[in-house]
């Protein structure tokens, strides 16, 4: 099981997207900064992202301090992508979750 947080301290949306690639795997919303993923992978598929975590801000917000993510075990490792809006304002930050190999 991976528990996930998103310790921004900000009013957010959160989405979390299961990667098709690892079936069997669920998705379990906590509150809206807590999640959890449960099941077991593939070894086949270690290299495949096991899911994306998206934090966003209501529209015609921005984001005071970036976005960050707390994951349950150090089993697993994020990679991210930054959105901004046309004022350069970050706006949304996604986190690619892997398991380390």
């Amino acid at each position: 099981m991976i528990k996930i947080k998103n310790i921004s301290n900000e009013p957010v949306v959160t989405t979390i997207n299961i990667n098709e690639e690892h079936v069997g795997l669920v998705h379990d919303k906590i509150s809206n900064t807590e999640d959890t993923i449960k099941g077991a992978i593939k070894h086949n598929k270690l290299q495949e992202s096991i899911a994306s975590y998206t934090v966003n801000v209501p529209s015609g917000s921005k984001f005071k301090v970036e976005p960050t993510l707390s994951i349950s075990t150090k089993n697993y490792i994020t990679k991210s992508t930054i959105t901004s809006d046309d004022n350069g304002n970050m706006v949304s930050k996604t986190f690619n979750i892997f398991k380390k190999i």
